[in-house]
C-alpha cells in the first residue's frame, strides 16, 4: 500500500495536463506513491490520458462537484498516511516537490498540512510573475516554516488580511495527514475551502508548514470579468472566516481595509517593480493599471457587502458570482 497519494480534480483538462502528469511521475520520493484523479464531466479525453499515465480515475457527475466535497470524495478512497493535492494545471517545478512536503510531514508530527512555493509559469507576463510571487516567504530560505494559531490578544488585533497570511494554505499544491483529515475534512463552502480548512485544524490545535523547497509552476492570465469575480469571492471568503473566529470581526461591524489605499500602493509597488525589471512598456504599465482597479473593486464591494446586514445582492447572485471559480 502507498503510504502518499496524489489527489487530483480534473474537467477538460486539455493536452497540457500530460506536462503535469509526467512531472508528477518524475518524483524521487524513494516510495511507492499512486496518483488519483477525480474527474467531473470531461468530454476532451482527460479520463483516458490519467490512465495511460497510471491514475486511478472516479468519475463523479458534474452537478457533484464542489471545491471541498470532491476532495473528499477522493481522499476517501485513499488508505496512505498523506494525501497531496493538486490541480490539473499546477506542474511539479523540479523532482523535489513531493520528497520536500513528505519530508516536512515527517519532521514535523504535530503538522496537519504543509503547502508548496508557487512560481508563475516561465512563459507568464509580468503582471502575472509579480501577482504570484509577491507575498513570497523568503525568511527561512528553504527551511519549513511552522504556522500556529495565534494567542487571543494577538486574535483579537488581527484584520481579516493578518488572518489570510498567519493561516496561510492553498490546495493547489499540498499535503494533508489523513489521520487528521478523519478528524477534520475539508469543509463544504463554496470558494476557499483550503483556508478555511488551515483555520480548523489551527484552532484544534495542529500546525500547518508552507515548504519553499517544494515547487510548483501555477499561474494564470484571465480576463478582467474573472479576476473581479475572483477578488470578490476571495475577499468575501476571507471576510467571513475572520468573522467567525476573530471577536468583533469584519463582517459584525469592524471596518475592512482601506481597499483604494490599498491599490495605489500596489500600482506604485508593481509600475516601480516593472521599471526594475526593464519591464515598463506602454502595454505593462495599462496591464498594472487594470489587474489592480479590477482587483481593488472586487475587494472594495466585498467589504461593502460584509458591513451590510443583507450583503449587496441576494444568495443566488452570490452563488452565480462564485461559478466557475
Amino acid at each position: 500500500m502507498a503510504r502518499v497519494s496524489i489527489v487530483i480534480p480534473t474537467r477538460n483538462a486539455g493536452p497540457a495536463f500530460e506536462d503535469t502528469l509526467r512531472a508528477i511521475a518524475a518524483q524521487d520520493l524513494g516510495e511507492p506513491y499512486e496518483v488519483v484523479v477525480i474527474d467531473s464531466g470531461s468530454t476532451d479525453g482527460t479520463p483516458e490520458l490519467a490512465r495511460r499515465h497510471g491514475a486511478r480515475v472516479m468519475s463523479i457527475d458534474p452537478t457533484e462537484f464542489g471545491h471541498g466535497r470532491t476532495r473528499n470524495a477522493a481522499i476517501a478512497t485513499c488508505a496512505g498516511e498523506f494525501v497531496l493535492l493538486t490541480v490539473q494545471d499546477a506542474v511539479p517545478a523540479d523532482g523535489r516537490w513531493l520528497s520536500a512536503l513528505v519530508g516536512a510531514m515527517d519532521e514535523h508530527p504535530d503538522a496537519a498540512g504543509a503547502y508548496s512555493r508557487c512560481l508563475p509559469r516561465r512563459e507568464a507576463g509580468f503582471v502575472e510573475r509579480y501577482l504570484a510571487t509577491r507575498e513570497e516567504r523568503t525568511e527561512a530560505g528553504d527551511a519549513p516554516i511552522v504556522q500556529r494559531w495565534p494567542s487571543e490578544a494577538h486574535l483579537s488585533a488581527m484584520s481579516p488580511d493578518d488572518l489570510r497570511r498567519c493561516c496561510a494554505f492553498h490546495d493547489g499544491s499540498s499535503i494533508l495527514r489523513r489521520a487528521v483529515w478523519e478528524r477534520c475534512p475539508l469543509p463544504h463552502v463554496r470558494y476557499a475551502e483550503d483556508l478555511a480548512w488551515s483555520v480548523a485544524v489551527m484552532r484544534l490545535g495542529y500546525s500547518v508548514l508552507y515548504v519553499p523547497a517544494s515547487r510548483v509552476r501555477h499561474s494564470h492570465h484571465r480576463s478582467w470579468w474573472y479576476e473581479l469575480r475572483r477578488s470578490y469571492v476571495d475577499r468575501r471568503a476571507v471576510l467571513e472566516l475572520h468573522a467567525g473566529v476573530v471577536p468583533g470581526g469584519a463582517g459584525g461591524g469592524r471596518p475592512a481595509i482601506d481597499s483604494r489605499r490599498g491599490v495605489s500602493q500596489l500600482i506604485q509597488d508593481m509600475t516601480r517593480a516593472a521599471r526594475d525589471e526593464g519591464a515598463l512598456t506602454p502595454a505593462v504599465w495599462w496591464a498594472i493599471q487594470t489587474r489592480v482597479l479590477v482587483g481593488g473593486v472586487g475587494v472594495g464591494l466585498a467589504d461593502l457587502s460584509a458591513r451590510r446586514r443583507d450583503g449587496l445582492w441576494p444568495p443566488q447572485i452570490e452563488r452565480w458570482l462564485a461559478r466557475g471559480i
